[in-house]
C-alpha cells in the first residue's frame, strides 16, 4: 500500500530498519533504476563512441560508467531520505517529479565531470562543458537527461502514491 494511502487509512509509521535490511531493501527499491541509469549511460557513450572517434574513450570510461550508476543507486535512498525530499511528499505529485528529475541530473551531469578528470581528459569544470562538445551540446545531454529519467520519477511517485498493487493493476490488469 502506498504511503498516502496508509497515510489516509491511519496506518502507523512502520519499524525503524537495520543497516542490512535497509540496504537489502534499498538494493530491491533501487535495482531497477540501476540497470535502467546503466544503460542510460552505456547507450550514451557507446553512442558518443561511435559518434566521433575523437573522444578516445576505451573501455576504462565503460567501467567507470558501470562504477558510476552503482555509486549513484547507493546514494539516492540516502537523498530521498533527507528532509528537503521528505517535505515534497506534502506537494503535487508534479513537484517531486521534476524537482528529483532536476537535482539527479544535475548529479548525473556532475559524475560525468567527475569521471572525465578521473580518466584525464579533461579537468571537472572543462569535463562539465566538454559534455556534447559545447555548451550547446551540453544543454543536449541535460534535456536527453531530463527526458530519460522523467518517466522513471514519474512512475516511482505514482507507484508511491497509490501502492505497488494498484499500480500493477492499473499497469496489467492483473488482481
Amino acid at each position: 500500500m502506498g504511503a498516502l494511502a496508509k497515510a489516509l487509512s491511519g496506518e502507523t509509521e512502520p519499524r525503524k530498519l537495520s543497516f542490512q535490511e535497509q540496504l537489502i531493501a534499498d538494493i530491491k527499491s533501487f535495482g531497477g533504476f540501476c540497470a535502467y541509469l546503466w544503460a542510460v549511460f552505456i547507450l550514451l557513450t557507446l553512442h558518443a563512441v561511435v559518434g566521433s572517434a575523437e573522444y578516445g574513450v576505451g573501455m576504462s570510461f565503460f567501467l567507470l560508467t558501470t562504477v558510476n550508476a552503482f555509486l549513484l543507486v547507493r546514494t539516492m535512498p540516502l537523498a530521498e531520505r533527507s528532509s528537503f525530499f521528505q517535505n515534497l511528499k506534502h506537494k503535487p505529485l508534479i513537484h517531486s517529479i521534476v524537482i528529483k528529475t532536476l537535482i539527479f541530473v544535475a548529479a548525473l551531469v556532475l559524475a560525468y565531470a567527475v569521471e572525465m578528470a578521473l580518466l584525464g581528459l579533461a579537468g571537472i569544470g572543462d569535463g562539465l562543458f566538454s559534455l556534447g562538445g559545447g555548451p550547446g551540446g551540453m544543454l543536449a545531454w541535460w534535456l536527453i537527461f531530463c527526458l530519460t529519467l522523467l518517466p522513471y520519477f514519474a512512475f516511482r511517485e505514482v507507484e508511491a502514491a497509490v501502492g505497488a498493487d494498484m499500480m500493477g493493476k492499473l499497469l496489467f490488469g492483473r488482481l
